[in-house]
């Protein structure tokens, strides 16, 4: 009786060894419950505490309803991952989508860590991101930056197990997921070149890694990444290059000493954006160690980590354009990584209880007071742009709308902030004509203008919309934006029948 008892607890444990999230290490289940609040606590902030959707929101969400192939901006992974969190749950699950890149990407990286050295450094690292600025204060605007990172992460951890393959098996699951991930990085934003560069060289450092440029997986891998990239770059080819010309455009012309100091502050930020878990780290006692020199996965992430930055600076300095510091979050990804492989193990931390406490009231201070200084910003003369009165400026502009044609607009003319905040408070998903230029709106054209009209929204000058005139009728609205009066402005485009 008692043999069969035994064998029939070691059938059920047998069956649980299978179930997955059972049987995990402490690591693992620690980094779980936090990547679980983060999860819950970053998609309710932003939902009950923001008036008014980020700029970059209110333009996925008139991207991605026309399920536009590329943007003058962007590719257009972004906008159609925006539209489907959308349908499924409306903005909240636009704000959980963010957060599921953030979680996703802190994954990548204790998978990572721990490959490369241990479960503690890869949990090390995972918390190292997702206590700084990008997986925090930034992350509910769901953007180009957000949804790179958790591909760029997978892409390095697919190629390091593909050069640590031991086995010898052909590992073929690594090769397709490393070509997936590029791809996916792609079709996410075009700085992924940078990316490619910090692979390449990460690879060249061993001779395991020198060794695949000889597999011919590698050469498939990269013919299926270039046939799922296909389309994307026809597209660039039909569209004469639009995102490129949009960020030489956007990037500051260097000249001087601003060509030495633009890097430096790019370098700055991207320090900055990790003081807070730096600081942490600094209140637990934690100490750096030496590491042997001739360790290949602490060289491997060193190179990814440096790679991708200096490549931006190289680029800026040769083409005297200037960097923002928000455009380095995916490329400085790995830096938790390359701190945590060169700490000493936790329990020699000395204060680490109380470094503990601290973590844990930032943890639930940071969304909270991103929330509430939302909120308070609604009533100052510098409100966020989450603190916008979106909806009061879209009741008036509408209303308007109604009482000179009827119904509501099909289309709303004006500047990306404005008319997408328009677009987002209007129930009928109105689409966007981008500053009244078809080339940036190619899902519209003039005999949409004149079969429909259109609703023209703007702040400052009216010369830009002189082409849309005569007016039915127009007005302004007083707000107050960057401590100054603003007047925002609607004009109805009366539609021409024939």
């Amino acid at each position: 009786m008692q043999r069969q008892d035994d064998n029939q607890r070691s059938s059920r444990d047998r069956l649980f060894d299978k179930i997955p999230f059972i049987n995990l290490d402490r690591e693992t289940r620690q980094l779980n419950a936090v990547l679980i609040a983060h999860f819950v606590l970053w998609t309710i902030a932003p939902t009950y505490g923001f008036a008014t959707p980020p700029l970059d929101i209110v333009e996925n969400l008139f991207w991605g309803q026309e399920w536009p192939l590329g943007t003058y901006k962007h590719p257009p992974l972004q906008a159609w991952l925006c539209e489907i969190a959308w349908q499924l749950a409306s903005l909240k699950g636009v704000y959980a989508l963010s957060q599921l890149c953030v979680l996703i990407t802190s994954l990548g990286l204790f998978l990572l860590g721990r490959d490369i050295k241990s479960p503690e450094a890869g949990l090390v690292g995972a918390l190292i991101y997702l206590f700084s600025f990008y997986a925090t204060l930034s992350s509910p605007e769901f953007n180009a930056n957000v949804v790179s990172a958790p591909f760029w992460v997978f892409a390095s951890l697919f190629l390091w197990r593909i050069i640590n393959n031991t086995k010898k098996t052909l590992g073929i699951q690594n090769w397709i997921g490393l070509s997936l991930a590029v791809t996916l990085a792609f079709y996410s934003k075009y700085s992924v070149c940078f990316l490619l560069i910090g692979l390449f060289l990460a690879s060249m450092i061993s001779p395991s890694g020198r060794a695949i440029l000889k597999s011919p997986l590698l050469y498939t891998s990269a013919s299926l990444t270039i046939f799922l990239c296909a389309p994307n770059l026809l597209w660039l080819l039909e569209n004469d290059f639009q995102p490129l010309q949009y960020a030489m455009e956007r990037s500051l012309r260097l000249e001087g000493m601003s060509r030495l100091t633009n890097p430096i502050s790019f370098l700055f930020g991207v320090i900055l954006a990790f003081l807070v878990p730096l600081l942490l780290l600094f209140a637990a006692g934690a100490r750096s160690k030496r590491l042997n020199k001739k360790n290949n996965g602490t060289n491997f992430l060193l190179v990814l980590a440096l790679t991708p930055l200096s490549a931006m600076i190289i680029f800026s300095l040769v083409g005297s354009t200037g960097l923002k510091s928000m455009w380095g979050s995916t490329a400085a990804v790995w830096l938790p990584l390359v701190i945590s492989t060169h700490l000493t193990a936790i329990s020699s931390w000395p204060r680490l209880e109380f470094a503990k406490l601290t973590a844990i009231c930032l943890f639930l201070f940071m969304p909270v007071a991103a929330a509430g200084y939302s909120i308070y910003s609604e009533n100052t003369d510098r409100p966020q742009r989450t603190g916008w009165p979106g909806s009061h400026l879209s009741k008036i502009s509408l209303d308007a709308w109604e009482k000179n044609i009827g119904g509501l607009p099909s289309i709303i003319i004006g500047p990306t902030w404005e008319a997408g905040v328009l677009a987002y408070f209007s129930d009928n998903r109105p689409s966007v004509l981008i500053n009244g230029d078809y080339k940036k709106s190619p899902w519209l054209s003039p005999d949409d203008i004149k079969s429909r009209g259109a609703l023209a929204v703007w702040t400052g000058s009216t010369k830009h919309f002189d082409a849309f005139r005569p007016f039915k009728d127009r007005g302004t609205i007083p707000i107050k934006h960057k401590g100054k009066s603003v007047q925002f402005h609607w004009a109805i485009i009366e539609p021409k029948i024939e």
